[in-house]
């Protein structure tokens, strides 16, 4: 009988503590972007990656380096001057892409051909591809809120990741 109540309340202590885990509270917008802001930047360092921009909020991917925009990104091609340009939240484009998670480097969606509008898409990508045109190829470093943020998404993206997002606009239309 004393086995059975240590047993039992064995079990309601795991049982509320793997509750109260699992609603641990989200830490505050601001202190969340300073800490993953940081581990952004020390990525782009220890791996090297030169020529690396920051957005800020202005839709134009050729901002100024020194800016203190929250949205990472390096330019790796830029499309024809005179490609069509994204150029509002309803434009929609053809875009080829791989996502993965900044920390472990795991893929977690990509797709060769996808039919996307700004609106449905996470905020990093609105961030930076307003104005984006037909032809470029960018990298974007994208902090957990412009991504899925506490939630995060499914199985695949655990809350709070970092994302690396390799973009191809193929087609503005």
């Amino acid at each position: 009988m004393k086995n059975s109540i240590t047993l039992v309340l064995l079990l309601a202590v795991i049982g509320f503590a793997c509750k109260k885990d699992q609603e641990a509270p989200a830490l505050p917008s601001e202190e969340q972007l300073a800490i993953d802001l940081q581990i952004i930047d020390t990525y782009i360092k220890e791996n090297n990656i030169k020529d690396v921009l920051k957005d800020c909020r202005t839709g134009d991917i050729n901002t100024p380096p020194n800016c203190d925009g929250d949205v990472s990104f390096k330019q790796h091609e830029e499309g024809d001057v005179d490609a069509l340009y994204i150029n509002s939240s309803d434009v929609s484009f053809v875009a080829s892409y791989k996502g993965r998670l900044l920390d472990t480097g795991v893929e977690f969606d990509a797709n060769d051909s996808a039919t996307f509008t700004l609106r449905r898409v996470v905020l990093g990508w609105e961030v930076v591809l307003l104005d984006s045109k037909e032809g470029d190829s960018l990298t974007l470093y994208i902090p957990s809120g412009y991504g899925y943020g506490y939630a995060g998404s499914g199985d695949n993206v655990p809350r709070n990741a970092n994302l690396i997002f390799d973009i191809k606009i193929l087609q503005v239309n």
